[in-house]
């Protein structure tokens, strides 16, 4: 063998003996707290708060946003875009998620592993360090800036929640068979 072909064994072989000693880092937090409040970009009013809206990244009253602005006091035009979009997801989203996990059961689905940026309305998936099954209902829109921002339903809480990934992230999608989908929704 070569001196790099020997050098390179040396290392392989030393990283597999420490491979039992590597540790993962603690996953990023995956739901995304809905009632957290932003501040505008620039030199704005650092006293009130914007709801944001994750199908555009900017606040419901339209101001640019530029990092989480915890302790205060929701603009009023955020806060009723807000609970008027919260109010239409418990009253036409959550119901209709309910019944589609309630039969998640006897449907064969395909399961496999793939990053984030594959998963489609319908879809289920599983993430290292968070022990919920997420369903998605809604692909929010913003698959750039290296993120993808999905509307999700965790039944083990029986709550719909916002959830940001990175597009890279390797998660366990399981996708319900075409077949088997087609054939509940004709009976």
């Amino acid at each position: 063998m070569c001196a790099n072909c020997t050098r390179l064994s040396e290392v392989l072989a030393a990283f597999s003996q420490r491979v039992g000693e590597l540790t993962v880092p603690a996953a990023q937090p995956c739901h995304v707290d809905d009632t957290l409040l932003w501040a505008p970009k620039g030199r704005g009013n650092l006293v009130t708060g914007h709801h944001r809206d994750a199908t555009t990244g900017e606040a419901y009253c339209g101001r640019p946003l530029d990092r989480p602005n915890p302790g205060t006091q929701p603009c009023a035009p955020c806060r009723r875009h807000w609970e008027e979009s919260e109010a239409l997801r418990q009253i036409q989203t959550l119901p209709l998620l309910r019944g589609q996990t309630a039969s998640w059961a006897a449907q064969l689905r395909d399961v496999f592993h793939d990053t984030a940026t594959v998963l489609e309305p319908g879809d289920a998936y599983t993430v290292f360090g968070c022990d919920q099954r997420h369903h998605v209902a809604q692909v929010l829109g913003r698959r750039h800036a290296g993120h993808i921002e999905l509307l999700v339903y965790l039944d083990g809480e029986d709550r719909l929640s916002e959830a940001r990934l990175r597009r890279e992230r390797l998660i366990t999608v399981e996708r319900p068979d075409p077949t088997t989908a087609r054939a509940a929704s004709e009976r």
